[in-house]
């Protein structure tokens, strides 16, 4: 993760600092020339000298090197700029140049990155609101392109994380983790009255609500048209927004009845009625009984219907 500087309105200890000359560097390092300033002039190779990296210096930050730090930082590069009368007569402050990333650029990011991962159905309308907004960040002078994560929690409503990221010309510059509340409110079938377990679920149980549903677990059931072919999962109180959680498929084959079921070996087809032990939609095996009372396993394959497959 990048070093982060966080813009702040109060001003440097630095700033205060009398007798000083100001340099202004665009990242975390300075010229000779710069360093020295004037007393480099006319040296007629000063534009060929090294640049002083100093490290640690984050945008906005400042550093002041004295006379002696100056010295010492030139004689490290064997530069002798005393013996060459280069040597500043004032202390330098340095100050890496920086853009300031905005509380509000900080939070729009997260949030877009939220609405996202939301997918709302339509007519949905979600409420997103900063927990605690970011403080503002200083990055480093650039083209600056913000990137996102969203961490939803497990329902759709509560908290939400994002972690913003942003590259200046690509390179990693700061990074913020951000908390969202979620608030989605739509339309949603509660019911009417109680429903019986594997009672259908008709429109005399149900009317249409405008309800938060971002709290709820499984998908809404927005229209009685997604109710056709299912039935309660288990009881269903009155007052009930009805999801998938709450309804099931109704069966092809059901406990106690009479079902059609066809082995195949080979080029032969054996058609058999036996009696279901179970419920059991498509595809399901449930346990069946002959009229003998032996017990085998067939597959669901349609209502009243199913197969004898090897495997089970």
């Amino acid at each position: 993760m990048a070093t982060v500087a966080v813009a702040s309105s109060v001003p440097s200890g630095l700033a205060a600092a009398a007798g000083v000359r100001d340099v202004v560097v665009a990242g975390d390092s300075v010229t000779v020339r710069e360093l020295v300033g004037p007393a480099a002039a006319g040296s007629g190779w000063e534009d060929d000298l090294d640049r002083l990296a100093l490290a640690g210096l984050l945008p906005g930050e400042q550093r002041l090197l004295s006379l002696a730090e100056i010295a010492l930082l030139l004689g490290e590069m064997g530069i002798g700029a005393a013996a060459r009368g280069w040597l500043p007569a004032r202390p330098v402050r340095v100050t890496r140049a920086s853009q300031t990333v905005s509380s509000a650029r900080l939070a729009a990011a997260g949030e877009a990155a939220v609405r996202r991962e939301l997918r709302l159905a339509p007519g949905d309308e979600a409420a997103v609101v900063a927990v605690a907004p970011p403080r503002p960040l200083l990055a480093p002078l650039g083209k600056l392109d913000l990137e996102t994560v969203a961490r939803p929690p497990a329902l759709r409503g509560g908290l939400w994380s994002v972690e913003v990221t942003g590259r200046v010309n690509g390179e990693a510059a700061l990074a913020c983790m951000v908390r969202y509340r979620v608030t989605v409110t739509g339309d949603v079938l509660v019911t009417t009255r109680a429903v019986r377990r594997h009672d259908a679920i008709g429109p005399q149980h149900v009317a249409l609500e405008r309800r938060e549903v971002s709290e709820l677990r499984g998908e809404p059931i927005r229209s009685v048209e997604e109710l056709d072919g299912r039935r309660a999962a288990r009881a269903v109180p009155a007052g009930t927004a009805l999801t998938s959680e709450w309804v099931e498929p109704e069966p092809l084959v059901r406990r106690g009845e009479l079902v059609e079921v066809v082995a195949r070996v080979g080029p032969v087809m054996v058609v058999s009625r036996v009696v279901a032990l179970a419920d059991g939609g498509a595809g399901e095996a449930v346990a069946v009984r002959t009229a003998d009372r032996r017990e085998f396993v067939a597959r669901v394959t349609g209502p009243g219907r199913g197969e004898v497959n090897p495997e089970l």
